[in-house]
């Protein structure tokens, strides 16, 4: 009887793990399958996809829920400004993909224009004699900001990342023969000092270009920092507010200049590059930029949804 039981208990098993692998494999066909149709759809047929799933109520809870928190944040900063959040997530989506994996040639041909604008101002900087890192804002797409970026001079570039790095992996940006490497802030300390020591001995001179991210909200290193250098006490909209402070630490390090700029999206990628600032007036200059960047396109800024924003309680 115990033999018959440990027969059936055995069949059991092996019809279930064979379903299992069966589900699987279909499933795994079916994402390849999907994903070269996708890659076909015209970048512009995406767009009106996403329209129409919006208008139809067809997106997740986490959109709305997170759209609940951006325009909250949205009525106490820029109480006249009209946000569509869910456009924006959704947009940036689309862009990051047609950008690596489904190299719609529209798009592309917005980044090597976008990156030819920001090169030239780079060359003029560079040809001064100074350092270089380039600082754009969380706006219309990190991934094509950082792709932008790669672009805009022969030089390697290296990303300092908080985190999602992983996304967009090595195979992606060989699509887009970018040639770019990532140092992420969620690595240990000891990963992070070696690698942001190298990578700012090579700015200093003049052989990496660095990209950080200016507008990153200081939350994380709050939490996670026994100390309070992380941050840049300043006014934002007219309120005390706190930057994070590890692009004018590095800039001061290698006594670089910096070139602020963001992405904005307008029948088409569009980029906003501002004068170069030197490292020594960049604790003056960030909050300004920063502020008009979001006056300027606040449809375009990805961390409307953050709660804190820049606006922490130490209490």
């Amino acid at each position: 009887m115990n033999i018959a039981i440990l027969r059936v208990w055995s069949s059991y098993h092996r019809v279930r793990d064979c379903l299992s692998h069966s589900v699987a494999r279909v499933r795994k066909e079916g994402a390849i399958a999907r994903f070269r149709i996708v890659r076909k759809i015209p970048l512009r047929l995406a767009f009106l996809w996403a329209h129409a799933r919006r208008s139809l109520g067809l997106y997740g809870k986490a959109y709305r829920l997170r759209e609940q928190v951006a325009i909250a944040n949205q009525r106490c900063l820029l109480p006249n400004a009209s946000l569509h959040y869910t456009w924006t997530a959704q947009r940036r989506e689309l862009l990051e993909f047609y950008a690596t994996w489904g190299q719609s040639p529209q798009l592309q041909s917005e980044i090597e224009r976008c990156a030819e604008l920001l090169g030239a101002r780079a060359q003029a900087l560079v040809e001064a004699g100074k350092p270089l890192i380039f600082a754009p804002l969380h706006m219309t797409s990190d991934v094509v900001s950082v792709i932008v970026a790669s672009k805009a001079t022969s030089l390697h570039t290296t990303v300092v990342v908080s985190s999602n790095a992983s996304q967009w992996n090595e195979q992606a940006r060989a699509l887009g023969k970018v040639d770019v490497d990532y140092c992420s802030v969620e690595s240990s300390s000891k990963e992070i000092g070696l690698n942001l020591a190298t990578a700012c001995m090579d700015v200093a001179e003049n052989k990496r270009d660095l990209v950080v991210f200016a507008d990153m909200v200081p939350d994380y290193t709050f939490h996670n920092s026994e100390t309070v250098q992380d941050k840049l006490s300043c006014h934002l909209f007219g309120r005390p507010a706190y930057l994070h402070s590890g692009l004018l630490r590095l800039a001061k390090v290698t006594k670089a200049n910096i070139l602020f700029f963001y992405l904005y999206y307008d029948r088409g990628l569009q980029i906003s590059i501002f004068p170069g600032v030197e490292y020594r007036h960049a604790s003056i200059m960030m909050p300004q930029i920063i502020e008009q960047a979001i006056t300027e396109s606040p449809n375009d800024w990805l961390l409307w949804h953050r709660h804190c924003l820049y606006f922490l309680n130490e209490g």
